[in-house]
């Protein structure tokens, strides 16, 4: 029997041809696509490594030391000298200054090379005062104004390694008037004319530039900054029946705060 299965077997095969009696071993996955993780055909390899890649170098650029960016606030209190620059509608008008009440807090987001942009709110009262002529009698105009005003600075410090390390800043600044008041005080004796001043303009805007110092004092650090205020608006109304005036707001701020 086993002689007869083999003989038979012999026969089966020389009886094919030879290209039918050897085939190659079929994957299988030969016939149809293997499934892909992304499209992109025969770059898919690729295109993994360079995600991998992009991925693995956007993890070390953001947490190098050397670029690591650090927000950074400040809440501080002092006071402004400011005044006029313009004449009011009777003629040349000669300003002093006044004093006023300032405080704010400052947000920054401290960069590489001693840069910083920040955002600035303060409260500042401005004004100045002038002598003038009311009802033919010789008298003195106090302007009491409060503005809350929005700086946007950009901000360069100088690293010196020690305690005390000075910045420099500017910007433009926006400010919202939120009270106005005009004191008239003649000089007779006739008496003091207090009334709300309806002919200053609801908002400013102009230019902030100064300095400041800030100071380490152990786990504290102490500021102490300077800016001047430059307005760029005309902040009277127009008033047909007393003629045109033309101000702007001039003014130093010192303010002393921390910084955290």
């Amino acid at each position: 029997m086993e002689r007869s299965l083999s003989r038979w077997l012999r026969t089966r095969l020389i009886s094919q041809p030879a290209a039918q009696r050897i085939q190659p071993l079929q994957a299988p996955y030969e016939t149809a696509d293997p499934p892909k993780l992304f499209t992109g055909g025969a770059t898919d390899a690729d295109a993994v490594k360079t995600r991998l890649l992009l991925l693995i170098a956007a993890v070390l650029v953001t947490t190098s030391p050397a670029l690591a960016q650090r927000w950074e606030g400040s809440i501080k209190i002092g006071g402004a000298s400011t005044t006029f620059s313009g004449d009011l509608a009777a003629g040349t008008t000669t300003w002093d200054r006044r004093s006023g009440f300032a405080a704010g807090a400052t947000l920054g987001l401290r960069l590489r090379y001693g840069l910083s942009p920040a955002v600035d709110l303060s409260y500042v009262r401005m004004g100045a005062s002038a002598p003038v002529m009311y009802l033919g009698v010789p008298a003195t105009v106090r302007s009491d104004l409060t503005y809350l005003t929005s700086t946007f600075l950009v901000q360069y410090r100088l690293h010196t390694g020690r305690y005390v390390n000075p910045r420099v800043f500017a910007g433009p600044a926006l400010s919202y008037k939120l009270g106005a008041t005009v004191r008239v005080e003649a000089r007779d004796g006739l008496g003091v004319l207090t009334e709300q001043d309806d002919s200053i303009e609801g908002s400013d805007h102009g230019f902030a530039i100064g300095g400041a110092v800030d100071v380490e004092l152990g786990s504290q650090v102490l500021t102490l900054e300077m800016r001047y205020y430059l307005g760029q608006r005309d902040v009277t109304k127009p008033n047909p029946e007393l003629g045109e005036s033309e101000l702007r707001n001039r003014g130093i701020i010192v303010m002393v705060g921390l910084l955290f």
